[in-house]
């Protein structure tokens, strides 16, 4: 797993994802923090060099704008996932990712737990296991975005637009643009 960011969050999944024994690589541009994962025993690469570096997954946790219509033909994991806003430099480098076969789930879902449960616990009065669940309840929304995708012939990004829009008309009782 390549994770290309390694502040608060970045580091995070590393730490989580590393607990449950998979080979992490990182990368920063910050010396610092470079410092801190090699400490830890974590891979690492030049930030330049974190979408083409051999994975079975990359985590874009930094900056957006890390998938372009240049980047991808570079990937060599066949998963992206990650907390980083606005991946995508426009929404056609969805397409060329699916053409190369490589499977994004877009960042709104993936780094849907934070907002979720900051409103769970503040706006709602959740407990903190209350909270919690409703988070890991996101991977039961991945597994339904990739099975729409799957079953619709459609990219990840166009099924998770799919489900939103759907959400949105049960929670308001119209359709888009009525």
């Amino acid at each position: 797993m390549v994770i290309s960011g390694f502040g608060s969050v970045g580091s995070g999944i590393a730490d989580g994802l590393a607990a449950e024994g998979a080979h992490i690589v990182v990368s920063d541009v910050e010396q610092s923090r470079t410092d801190i994962a090699l400490a830890k025993g974590y891979g690492w690469v030049e930030p330049d060099q974190a979408p083409s570096a051999p994975a079975d997954i990359f985590v874009p946790a930094a900056v957006g704008g890390v998938l372009s219509e240049a980047t991808v033909p570079l990937l060599n994991a066949s998963l992206v996932v990650g907390p980083a806003n606005n991946q995508l430099t426009e929404e056609s480098v969805v397409d060329t990712l699916a053409k190369r076969g490589v499977v994004w789930i877009p960042d709104y879902v993936a780094s849907a737990g934070g907002i979720l449960y900051a409103l769970s616990q503040e706006s709602e009065n959740y407990s903190h296991e209350a909270a919690h669940k409703r988070v890991e309840g996101i991977g039961d929304t991945v597994s339904h975005v990739l099975e729409l995708a799957r079953s619709s012939g459609v990219t990840p990004l166009r099924a998770a637009q799919k489900i939103a829009e759907a959400r949105l008309v049960s929670a308001t009782g119209q359709a888009r643009g009525a």
